[in-house]
């Protein structure tokens, strides 16, 4: 590895936050062998998934009347709630490596501090049958992105408060409520600071990655004309609310998550990690009035997954 990057934000704001990390996934893009390690936290916001629509996901009225942001990101999966008490990692890494390589960063971190976690299902990972970290991701052609939420002392009745998800996210499970599926790392390891686990982390990234002629930094600057310009787009009403409206939509739930139709934005919504599929599925929804079969033809993508594909065909075929 050329260059290593650790950088602790010195921001709260969330927008502020997802604008830096954007450029720091554009600049692995252009540099190649890199790899950057972000820790920030944020006062309190609701983060959506870029496909979901934020009504159906949190109590906007809510959030707006208590102060709460609203944000939506670049990846993919489900809306979390954001406060202080909540650590927020970003590793942006060349594709030669994996999400795996990411995966094993975190749990043999929280290992030597006394967690023993482990994965499950798309993208969380448990203590004991709960969840305490939700992760995301977004491939590019020479760098990927993996983000994720460590709940480390958050206000369990808040995430309660401002976050509204579809009912039939826990149709099969025998919880019936975010705050009951989930757990703080407080909770597991009571004498466990946020700050030895962020120097924990760090260090497992530099024995993965710093090799002997590494450079390591310990800030990024950004392009200040470029931070200010993607500032203005994460934080504009635009880029969180879209077009959607305050509406039931059908939805269903699958394998890959739940799929949801806005029928007043002819919009797929879905907390599914394949981001880039559904941008491609609202590609074809905007100026295809008959989607099935060029929906179906997106298998000859390889980087596309095919079951998915014909998941969402026929959920929109009697729909659309």
């Amino acid at each position: 590895m050329d260059k290593i990057f650790i950088v602790k934000s010195k921001q709260t704001d969330v927008y502020k936050n997802l604008a830096l990390e954007t450029l720091m996934l554009d600049f692995a893009e252009k540099e190649g062998d890199v790899a950057l390690l972000f820790l920030w936290e944020n006062d309190k916001t609701v983060v959506i998934g870029k496909n979901q629509n934020p009504y159906s996901e949190c109590d906007v009225e809510q959030c707006i009347q208590d102060e709460v942001k609203i944000a939506r990101r670049i990846t993919g999966g489900g809306a979390v709630y954001h406060s202080f008490g909540n650590l927020n990692f970003s590793f942006i890494l060349p594709k030669k490596y994996s999400k795996e390589d990411s995966f094993r960063i975190l749990l043999n971190s929280l290992a030597q501090n006394g967690v023993q976690a482990k994965l499950s299902g798309r993208n969380d990972i448990l203590y004991d049958g709960k969840k305490f970290s939700g992760n995301a991701y977004r491939i590019k052609k020479q760098a990927f992105l993996h983000h994720g939420t460590i709940l480390f002392n958050i206000d369990k009745k808040s995430v309660s408060k401002y976050l509204t998800p579809n009912k039939i996210k826990f149709a099969d499970k025998s919880v019936k409520s975010v705050k009951s599926r989930i757990v703080n790392l407080a909770e597991i390891a009571p004498n466990l600071k946020l700050s030895i686990l962020e120097e924990s982390i760090i260090n497992y990234f530099l024995g993965v990655f710093k090799k002997e002629k590494t450079e390591v930094f310990h800030n990024f600057e950004p392009d200040e004309l470029e931070f200010q310009k993607l500032y203005e787009k994460f934080s504009s009403s635009g880029w969180i609310y879209s077009k959607f409206k305050n509406s039931l939509n059908p939805s269903i739930k699958l394998l890959h998550g739940i799929l949801e139709y806005d029928k007043n934005s002819n919009t797929l919504l879905s907390d599914a990690l394949e981001v880039e599929l559904i941008d491609e599925v609202n590609k074809i929804l905007a100026n295809d009035d008959s989607p099935y079969l060029k929906i179906l033809a997106l298998k000859q993508n390889v980087n596309f997954d095919k079951n998915l594909i014909d998941e969402i065909a026929e959920f929109l075929k009697n729909i659309v």
